[in-house]
């Protein structure tokens, strides 16, 4: 049982205001104010505070005139304290986000948080200017978003508190008002011909004030039924009596009616801060306050444990509770009534009633058991909405909707629900109408009718996504070659002279085959598309399930997406997707799939249809910037169809002008709608899509030309060229920053392959040296100037800048890797020219910092599974390359062996502990390079490694491998083959076709087949090959990895 070792002397009487009938004093006050507005403001401020002003708000002059008198030093507490306040504030409100999910789908249900538009401040006067207040009342509700904060303090002695009014407009108060008492709360919460009325108030006050809010609430909003202040400590034995005693009366001071309460677990802590607390009173300026409220609310009570301890703290729910135990963060786990917690003795109430950062506006009066102290959420609205976009879904719900209703007795919601319950059936019989009669006329050569009139602006009979099916049913099924679009004799317009000749030839033959390829105008990504459609795409035709899609999808848009930029950044839920295109759902899907671990079943169902939808695409007279996006994302993330996606998108997009965006996006020509040859864009925003697209095609394309050692398909454009009017176009958008910095990085590295050649056995000439200098400072600036316009993004972090890093560093690696191009297999006869001895060392530290950063650094590892595969290539790339010259070099460069082993076994445990689906690249490297590591080390162990001798001591190097055995005679080639060079790509290939057969043992006859040259399957084996590489893994031929890059 609790033993008091003090007790309060009257705990029910609060005296001083108390005795007054408070309620009755503020209703007459609140009800005058009603009648009589700013006249009755001006008589109560007369009366309580002796203040008559000519005007109750502060002019600017006037607030410039008095926050010169305030003290420097005291200015500079106030902005400190605010910087804080406001730092607090604003990590709160990053908490609290919109939302809306797709519980089915079609049905979207969400939330916004909105501001409320105008808040009233008070901050008290009374016996203490409270500086304090208005940083959390007015920086807090500014924080949160609210635009107007209408702020009103009482004179104190009949002067204007300076300091307060420096606060007030620091804090960002848009008006100031030298006006207190209920007079105050009522003319906010009522408004008067002056005054703006407040629909919420927030801020502390005395026993009137806290009565006018309570009968005011209601006409507005308030913070908190406010009461005295109240503090509690909990002690152990290791607690210092003299800080105990000193917090106490700290808070003490504020009136005699604030309780101030100890619970300890030592009497001899309990009794010696008894003591004082009674030294202390004898020297306390505020002691005639702070003794009063210690003899009536004081209270000491020695407990057993601290688990009893925290248990009567919750009892009592005071306002401020301080822990000054041994381990005081042990009270965040116990205890859960309470205004704030202080942990620790280097911790006190007081700084979070000054300058600490937290709120100070707190519960009391056991309010803190329903309730927390004033913060950013108070001073927002949190709202719900709800959508349905499915017609179907809009049915099931109407007659769910009729049921509920009338087992209510609720006929007319019932019958709304009708209303949209029998509208799909409608819309089922108007389609089937509408088609048969298409075919009708389709099959006699006749124009097909119309779409449905009652679709043409959304709002008729028919929903949305069934409106484009008009279009599909209206198209024949199968288009013949020779199929030629209707003659009406009747031209728009003359052809100019200097049209290109296939126009000419179009207008002879009238041939649709040769009819110019149009961009369809995007749908819009919130799900009502410009020009919708009855969805058939992987989910309606029952291949998806709808909840693996829906998580594949938002895993997609909430991390994957900004790693190549963000650009679906206008997509925020499947159903956008959905009626956008279904090859982007697809495409997401499938790389999703990827990135999940066991997600290799629906892999195989999304790569399948993905592939379909592909094919189909290659001869689609129609597409939409979704669709090219789909393409881009299949071509960034799924390797073993990048080169391919990649040179058929951009062939496409050649053929549908992406790249007259451009002229749009940087202001050359207006947004309207074209004909002929030109592209339709129905606002800015669709053609800087398309831009953003088309550039990353270009950066694509020159990636595939770097891996695979193949020249780019992309040609010399226009738009490329003068990328930084696009950069200049968008200065402030982190996607068009990462994506302009890629561009200028592609153009020097062109310059690179441009000069060098594609050809791998060329020794790179030493005439070229200063050259290959100068592309290196050029890479330098690229990696400086850029380095600074990236911030940290909300999503992915520090990726946009470490990523930065890694594209520099591949590009260095690149760049000085080409001094060891065509030199022979013998170091010691054709070594590193001495002229190149520098780029060769930036090679090896170029690699070296590659695997360093990608698994050592918190960020990259975490990204890893979710990077576009160039990356993964060039960290292949890294490992394989270091091997390869420690082979070779190893005397030549300082290379220590287990320097690279450990470096490398680091990127094989980063691939091993990624999670995710068992066909991701990062688990083929793990395994991959694994088995190199171990036949480098077995080749070491057994003496078989070349070594830097003459050459006749090398004549017998094949007859050195023969004991060994065979898997290392013919899979690590790297060592007996002097023909290898820098290309160890058919080592790769033949041990990533072993691996298969440990993950699928049934293929492990393909492991014996016989390879052609060209690293293709046998013909006998080709069908089982080709059935297991469709459905198991990406492809890994010889460019997949990366090793044939030079």
């Amino acid at each position: 049982m609790p033993e008091f070792l003090k007790t309060g002397s009257s705990p029910k009487t609060n005296g001083g205001a108390q005795t007054l009938d408070v309620p009755a004093i503020v209703k007459g006050v609140i009800d005058d104010i009603r009648a009589r507005g700013d006249e009755a403001v001006r008589s109560y401020s007369e009366k309580f505070d002796k203040w008559s002003p000519a005007s109750f708000r502060l002019s600017k002059s006037q607030i410039d005139e008095i926050i010169s008198t305030v003290p420097e030093q005291i200015v500079a507490d106030i902005k400190t304290a605010q910087r804080n306040v406001r730092a607090f504030a604003e990590a709160q409100r990053g908490t609290i986000t919109d939302l809306e999910i797709e519980i089915s789908p079609g049905v979207h249900l969400g939330h916004k948080n909105i501001p409320i538009d105008c808040v009233g401040a008070y901050i008290p006067g009374g016996r203490y200017p409270l500086l304090a207040s208005a940083h959390m009342t007015i920086l807090t509700a500014k924080v949160a978003g609210v635009p107007k904060v209408v702020a009103c303090t009482p004179p104190i002695n009949g002067q204007i508190p300076s300091s307060t009014v420096a606060a007030m407009h620091h804090a960002g108060a848009d008006e100031i008002w030298i006006l207190g008492g209920v007079q105050a709360i009522a003319a906010m919460a009522l408004g008067t011909e002056t005054m703006p009325k407040a629909n919420f108030i927030a801020g502390p006050g005395n026993a009137f004030v806290a009565e006018a809010k309570r009968q005011l609430f209601g006409d507005i909003g308030i913070d908190l039924p406010a009461g005295p202040t109240e503090v509690l400590i909990v002690a152990d034995h290791k607690a210092d009596p003299t800080t105990v005693a000193v917090d106490l009366l700290s808070q003490a001071e504020h009136g005699p009616d604030s309780p101030a309460v100890l619970i300890t677990t030592s009497r001899e802590v309990g009794e010696a801060s008894i003591r004082e607390v009674d030294r202390l009173l004898k020297i306390l300026p505020t002691a005639p306050i702070a003794s009063v409220s210690w003899d009536r609310f004081g209270e000491v009570v020695l407990v057993e444990t601290l688990d009893e301890a925290y248990k009567l703290a919750d009892d009592y729910t005071f306002e401020h509770v301080q822990i000054l135990t041994e381990n005081p963060r042990e009270a965040l786990k116990k205890m859960s009534n309470y205004g704030a917690l202080f942990l620790g003795e280097k911790t006190c109430v007081s700084y979070g009633d000054k300058v600490i950062g937290t709120n100070h506006v707190l519960p009391t009066k056991k309010a803190g058991r329903f309730t927390g102290g004033l913060w950013v959420g108070k001073f927002l609205k949190t709202v719900t909405y709800q959508e349905v976009t499915s017609a179907s879904q809009s049915g099931e719900l109407g007659r769910l909707c009729g049921r509920a209703a009338r087992a209510e007795n609720f006929e007319g919601h019932a019958r709304s629900g009708d209303l949209r319950a029998h509208l799909p059936k409608v819309v089922e019989d108007l389609q089937m109408l509408h088609a048969a009669v298409n075919k009708i006329l389709v099959s006699n050569r006749q124009l097909p009718l119309d779409p449905l009139r009652s679709t043409s602006t959304g709002t008729g009979l028919l929903p949305p996504e069934s409106q484009d099916v008009q279009q599909h049913q209206d198209e024949p099924e199968n288009m013949e070659p020779t199929t030629r679009d209707e003659d009406t004799g009747i031209r728009d317009s003359i052809e100019p002279l200097n049209q290109v000749p296939i126009k000419s030839l179009y207008e002879v033959t009238q041939l649709g085959s040769l009819r110019p390829r149009q961009l369809s105008p995007p749908r819009s990504a919130n799900g009502t598309p410009g020009s919708t459609r009855l969805l058939s795409d992987i989910v309606s035709q029952g291949k998806l399930d709808w909840n693996d899609a829906l998580r594949l999808t938002m895993r997609f848009l909430n991390k994957t997406d900004y790693y190549l930029y963000g650009i679906l950044h206008g997509f925020d839920s499947i159903e956008s997707i959905r009626h956008a295109s279904p090859l982007l759902l697809t495409a997401i899907c499938t790389v999703s799939a990827l990135h999940e671990p066991h997600g290799e079943a629906l892999f195989k169902i999304c790569s399948l249809e993905l592939r379909t939808l592909i094919s189909s695409f290659v001869f689609a007279p129609k597409a939409t910037v979704h669709d090219f996006q789909g393409l881009c994302i299949a071509s960034f993330w799924l390797s073993d169809i990048s080169w391919s996606v990649s040179g058929l998108a951009i062939r496409r997009a050649i053929e549908f002008q992406l790249e007259h965006s451009f002229e749009i996006v940087v202001g050359d020509k207006q947004l309207q709608r074209r004909s002929g040859t030109k592209i339709q864009f129905t606002s800015g925003e669709d053609a800087l899509s398309c831009l953003r697209v088309w550039y990353l095609f270009f950066v694509c394309d020159h990636h595939m030309s770097i891996l695979y050692g193949r020249p780019s398909s992309f040609g010399v454009q226009a738009s490329v060229n003068n990328w930084e009017r696009y950069f200049k176009a968008m200065p402030q958008s982190i996607t068009d920053t990462r994506i302009s910095s890629q561009i200028e990085l592609v153009l020097i590295l062109e310059k690179v392959t441009q000069l060098l050649g594609p050809d791998i056995h060329a020794r790179t000439p030493l005439i070229f040296k200063a050259q290959l200098e100068l592309f290196g400072q050029q890479l330098d600036q690229w990696v400086s100037s850029w380095s600074i316009r990236y911030e940290q993004h909300q999503r992915i972090g520090k990726y946009p800048r470490k990523s930065l890093t890694i594209h520099y560093l591949f590009a260095k690696l690149f760049l000085t890797s080409h001094v060891f191009r065509g030199l022979s297999s013998d170091p010691n006869k054709d070594p590193i020219p001495q002229e190149f001895y520098d780029m060769a060392q930036d090679a090896v530290r170029s690699a070296r910092s590659i695997i360093d950063l990608v698994t050592g650094d918190e960020t990259m590892k975490a990204a890893f599974v979710g990077m576009p595969h160039y990356y993964h290539t060039f960290v292949a790339y890294s490992c394989s390359f270091l091997l390869k010259l420690h082979t070779e070099y190893h005397q030549h460069l300082g290379l220590e062996r287990q320097d690279i082993l450990s470096a490398i076994s680091r990127v094989i445990e980063l691939c091993q502990r990624t999670p995710c689906a068992s066909y991701h690249l990062v688990r083929w490297m793990g395994a991959g390079l694994q088995k190199l590591s171990k036949n480098y080390e077995a080749a070491l162990a057994k003496g078989a490694m070349r070594r830097q001798e003459p050459a006749q001591a090398s004549e017998n190097r094949m007859d050195q491998l023969q004991p060994f055995d065979n898997e290392i005679g013919s899979e690590f080639r790297i060592l007996e083959d002097s023909e290898a060079r820098w290309d160890m790509s058919r080592d790769a290939e033949g041990l990533f076709s072993e691996i298969c057969q440990d993950v699928i043992p049934s293929t492990s006859h393909i492991r014996n087949s016989s390879y052609p040259a060209d690293g293709s399957v046998a013909q006998a084996d080709a069908e089982q090959f080709d059935q297991y590489w469709g459905f198991v893994s990406p492809t890994f031929g010889s460019e997949y990895l990366g090793f044939g890059l030079l």
